[in-house]
Parts: C-alpha cells; sequence; structure tokens
C-alpha cells in the first residue's frame, strides 16, 4: 500500500469533529484533550491490528489533531476539524518516527518506503486530510 493510500485508510477511522471542549492548553504549549485522547486509544487498538506501520499512522494522525486542537482551543474553538489537519504537520510526526526504526520498516515495508521516498520528493501535502468521499 502506498503512503497516501494509507494515510486515507487511517484517516477513515478518525471522526469528522472532534470535540474539544474539555481540553486545556498548558503553558509550555502542550495540552491536554481528553476525548481525543479516548478517540486516540479506540483508534490505535484497531489500527495495531492490522499492522504496526497503521499503528504508526494513528500516532502521526492523533499529533495532527494534538497540535490542530491546541491551536483552536486558544481561539475558544470547541471542535478541532479533520477537514482542518495540516497534512505537513502529519507527514512530519510520520517522518519522524518512520526513521527513528528505519531498519525494521526497510525490511518489512520495501514498496511503501519507495512511494514514501517519491512522497518525500514530491511534496508532503500529497493525499491531504479533507474526509474522503
Amino acid at each position: 500500500m502506498k503512503y497516501t493510500e494509507m494515510l486515507q485508510s487511517s484517516l477513515s477511522r478518525w471522526p469528522d469533529r472532534i470535540d474539544i471542549s474539555n481540553g486545556y492548553v498548558l503553558e509550555d504549549g502542550g495540552g491536554f484533550f481528553p476525548v481525543l485522547s479516548e478517540i486516540w486509544d479506540r483508534v490505535e487498538r484497531e489500527e495495531e491490528k492490522r499492522s504496526s506501520l497503521h499503528g504508526l499512522f494513528s500516532w502521526s494522525i492523533f499529533s495532527g489533531f494534538h497540535h490542530l486542537a491546541r491551536k483552536e482551543k486558544v481561539k475558544n474553538k470547541t471542535e478541532a476539524l479533520k477537514a482542518d489537519l495540516s497534512p505537513e504537520v502529519i507527514y512530519h510526526q510520520f517522518s519522524e518516527s518512520f526513521y527513528e526504526k528505519e531498519n525494521g520498516w526497510m525490511k518489512d515495508y520495501p514498496d511503501f518506503i519507495d512511494d514514501y521516498q517519491k512522497t518525500e520528493q514530491v511534496g508532503h501535502n500529497s493525499g491531504g486530510c479533507a474526509p474522503s468521499a
């Protein structure tokens, strides 16, 4: 499966809207969003059953939502929308984690590696984060 296909497949497991009304942003720039964390726990369990690479996608998407939730909370918004996720944030988090385990990923996912490297060359916002139809 290709990077963009896996991203879209993993995104389809996330809701279009996540309630962040009971979350908060910390002074150090971090934050805690209970509903987002609950959703991530559920999605991660499902994705890990598919493969460790799917689990990595769930972590990367969670990171994208968390980044968005902090920005939205500062603006007094109560929801984080999947359509507003930044492909760059997801890609950055994915890349950071992906290269940590490069040897394992290279051996286990050679076809994916080839497509992923092509995605890097073209620009990381391939695939987008809007809900698929």
